[in-house]
């Protein structure tokens, strides 16, 4: 993973995710930890929207700069968190206003990320 931590996508998820998500217990595919593989798939399809590949710049970008991308690729993993298994959570309609909240966040943030202005100040034109 590149532009957040398994950390920001378990705070993001809340109290009630499932503790499977832990990377300590059965949330491995293969060999690699479930929420690393969200975030991966977060990273291309940020990357996917904005016809440019911020995974391979990343580190190179401005720290602040890099915040935008950190907040997209955590909340799109989180809400798969989230949707792991609903359970947790005091209801299923608190589930889901989270993962409608997290929902805005990933398409506020991929809107302003098709703006060619965006992309300029991030420094990926």
């Amino acid at each position: 993973t590149t532009m957040c931590t398994s950390g920001m996508v378990l705070a993001k998820a809340g109290i009630g995710y499932n503790t499977n998500l832990d990377g300590k217990t059965a949330a491995i595919v293969s060999s690699d930890f479930i929420v690393d593989l969200w975030i991966v798939e977060a990273e291309s399809h940020i990357n996917d929207i904005a016809r440019y590949d911020f995974t391979a710049v990343y580190t190179s970008l401005d720290a602040n700069k890099r915040k935008l991308l950190q907040e997209i690729a955590s909340s799109y993993a989180a809400m798969y968190a989230i949707q792991y298994d609903f359970t947790g959570f005091s209801s299923r309609t608190a589930a889901e206003d989270k993962i409608n909240f997290l929902n805005n966040t990933v398409l506020r943030g991929l809107k302003l990320l098709e703006e060619d202005k965006t992309q300029s100040f991030i420094g990926a034109a």
